[in-house]
This record gives structure tokens, sequence and C-alpha cells, in this order.
């Protein structure tokens, strides 16, 4: 359920199953230390601005309850704009959090990349067309569900006396 619903915070499970940085990096133990956290309170921010920017439009927006179109204000296109450039930066930054992660779980349990992708481009694509689908598979290949429950909000998706890593 996490991995549909929210990918970074399922991602950030993985990456403290992993001991990874908060962007799928491999990093000392200081950059590794509260990775979970970071992204769950980035996912947090960014989901309570869109909806303060939402309501913004909504409350801008001259057509809500007008039967004729009249023109809004240029305030309107402006936080229409910034709603626009944040739902996109927001949608980079989930790519390249799951191509770094994907790279790495690849990387630890030596999994090789399909020969019919160019080289460095399996990661990279399979993150952007299916975000949902690459968070699930990582979070199954380094768990075991059978054994142990998942977790909706701990760090590592697991119970405390779970093995962080299978």
């Amino acid at each position: 359920m996490n991995s549909c619903c929210c990918v970074p915070i399922a991602a950030g499970q993985v990456i403290s199953r992993l001991g990874l940085t908060w962007m799928g990096r491999p990093g000392s133990i200081q950059a590794v230390t509260g990775a979970f956290r970071k992204l769950l309170y980035l996912t947090a921010s960014y989901w309570l601005t869109r909806v303060f920017l939402f309501l913004i439009i909504a409350i801008l927006d001259p057509n809500v309850d007008s039967r004729e179109w009249v023109e809004p204000p240029s305030a309107y296109y402006f936080f229409v704009v910034v709603d626009d450039t944040l739902s996109y930066s927001y949608l980079v930054f989930v790519v390249i959090l799951l191509r770094n992660l994907r790279s790495a779980v690849r990387s630890k349990y030596a999994i090789p990349e399909a020969h019919s992708c160019p080289t460095g481009c399996e990661d990279t694509c399979c993150s952007l067309f299916c975000p949902c689908l690459v968070v699930s598979q990582m979070m199954r290949h380094t768990a075991d569900y059978d054994s142990h429950g998942g977790r909706c909000c701990t760090e590592t998706g697991l119970p405390s006396h779970a093995p962080s890593i299978v």
C-alpha cells in the first residue's frame, strides 16, 4: 500500500534497510542517519504545500461559480505556475531518488541490467514510467514479508525484531 500511495516514503524505508543517504547513495554514518525522516518530512511538506496552493488557486478563480468565463487575475496564473513548477520538480526528484536507489540495490545484490536497454538507461526509464512497481520490487527484494509482515509507519517498513536486510 505504501508503495502505491507514497513512493518516496516507501523508498525511504528501503534506504533505511540498506543504510544509504536520503538520495539513495552510499554515504557516511552522519549522512545516512535520519534518511527516512528527511524523506517523510519532504513528502509531507510537498503535499501540504500543494493543498495550500490548490486552495489559493480555487479562491482566486472567478470561474468557480460563474456561468460565463471571466479572466482570472494575474495572481491566479502566478500560483498555477508555482504549483506546476513544484509538481514537475517533485517528479524529477522522485525519478532521481528511485534511479539512485534502484542502482544501489542492483549493485548490492549483483543484479545485471537488461540487455535490451542501453547502459544506465534501465534504472531511469523504470523509475520514470512505473515508480510504484520499482519501489515495490525493491521493498520485496530487501525484506522477507512471509516471515515478517510489513509495517507502514516504521523507518524500515518492518517490525523492530525483523532483520533489516535479507
